[in-house]
């Protein structure tokens, strides 16, 4: 949000220039990052208390929603819908994981980590009488979006975070990736990730070092693996041109398929 914010112009801290949703080509939207959903995020990222109030390594996205609606619930963590539209959906599964939390719980949550949420909200130039009690929708990420590598879950929420927000990623790459485990000549599991190059101007040799840095700040599972394995937690990066990911409508950030490293499904 503040790099955004700067390339577009406005004050970096704005909580009210940018507003992102939840949603979907089969149910419309859903979820609206609200003013105060935005304050939450801004907390979460500042105090670094997701894992104390949410149990989760990575902020999700935090949205807040109408249930007059639609009926939204969460099974087995995937978030399913049923909505009364032009095609009717009934416990349509949306493919994310996420939970619901009601408004007050919410609140409670953070009053139990000593933090007043409304407080933040008007610190950061927000306006308390205008939030409306609704309950909060938390996506996590698509319900494949990841994968598990020597017992650590590696989300595609923390990649693309890392592509997003940190040097020399964000300014060398364009943010699409794919991520995929393979198995080296010892059948030992080796983390594959395709990056798509937007500039040069970096050095190559670098980047599984800095990548496996970003992760381990952000996963502690991630970081105990790298701390007993070493070089063979590391990251194999392959470089690929601008547009190589535009071969089809949706980017699969996750490759399932198995082969050897050094080996290529590229099309």
């Amino acid at each position: 949000r503040d790099y955004v914010n700067a390339l577009l112009g406005h004050d970096r801290n704005d909580i009210a220039s940018i507003a992102s949703g939840y949603a979907s080509t089969d149910f419309g939207r859903v979820g609206k990052e609200t003013p105060l959903a935005v304050a939450v995020k801004r907390v979460l990222h500042e105090k670094d208390c997701a894992a104390a109030i949410l149990g989760c390594d990575t902020i999700p996205s935090v949205c807040q929603f109408n249930p007059a609606g639609f009926y939204l619930e969460a099974v087995d963590g995937e978030l399913v819908i049923t909505k009364h539209q032009a095609v009717p959906l009934i416990r349509y599964r949306s493919g994310d994981r996420g939970e619901l939390i009601g408004y007050e719980e919410f609140l409670a949550r953070f009053n139990a980590a000593g933090i007043d949420l409304l407080a933040e909200l008007q610190a950061r130039g927000g306006d308390p009488s205008a939030v409306k009690p609704l309950p909060f929708v938390l996506v996590h990420g698509r319900a494949d979006g990841g994968i598990t590598f020597y017992g650590a879950n590696i989300p595609v929420a923390q990649i693309r975070d890392i592509l997003e927000g940190s040097s020399p990623f964000r300014e060398h790459f364009t943010g699409n990736f794919q991520i995929r485990k393979s198995s080296d000549e010892k059948l030992d599991p080796v983390l594959e990730l395709q990056l798509e190059e937007k500039s040069p101007g970096y050095e190559k040799d670098s980047l599984a070092a800095l990548m496996a840095r970003e992760l381990a700040g952000r996963s502690s599972e991630y970081a105990k693996l790298l701390e007993v394995r070493g070089d063979t937690a590391m990251p194999m990066i392959t470089v690929v041109g601008k547009d190589f990911f535009l071969n089809s409508a949706k980017i699969r950030y996750v490759d399932r398929t198995d082969g050897q490293t050094g080996t290529s499904d590229q099309k």
